[in-house]
């Protein structure tokens, strides 16, 4: 009779247990997706320098301020997420780095580019293989608009 009860309470535990992991990880939502994406801004990863310390990102600035130029500017501050379990979920820092002394903001050129090289393994460490994006913002108003590039490490 024991064993019985052992098994049975093995297994409704079993059964709380996945309940709560399936409810916690569809259940997560995207920062990114649930907040304003930025359609004037695009990112997109030069391809040849993706390696697992790093890579370079060309940033677009689509609009044009008539008088004025290109209207948005570009601090260095951005994070890495891994899809995993078809979800996006930000890595984990190995090392928070202090970036008000890089506080500086960038302007795009006359074309509406800048590119940013990003060595992420102080923050982050080696990437290991796996789809990844960057997600960087711009602040308008008071919000943080978002923009990403999608990027893989094989």
């Amino acid at each position: 009779m024991s064993r019985k009860i052992i098994i049975l309470t093995f297994i409704i535990l079993f059964f709380f247990i996945t309940l709560a992991l399936f409810l916690q990880i569809n259940g997560e939502k995207n920062e990114l997706e649930e907040r304003t994406k930025i359609e004037e801004v695009s990112m997109k990863v030069i391809d040849d320098t993706v390696t697992p310390n790093g890579a370079e990102f060309v940033i677009t600035d689509h609009y044009i301020y008539p008088g004025f130029g290109h209207l948005y500017w570009f601090n260095l501050d951005y994070r890495i997420e891994k899809r995993e379990w078809d979800k996006w979920r930000e890595l984990e820092k190995i090392k928070e780095i202090d970036t008000r002394g890089y506080d500086i903001s960038h302007s795009t050129g006359e074309d509406g580019t800048w590119t940013q090289k990003i060595d992420w393994t102080d923050t982050y460490g080696e990437l290991s293989k796996g789809n990844y994006r960057c997600v960087k913002w711009v602040t308008w108003e008071g919000e943080k608009l978002y923009f990403e590039a999608i990027f893989t490490i094989e």
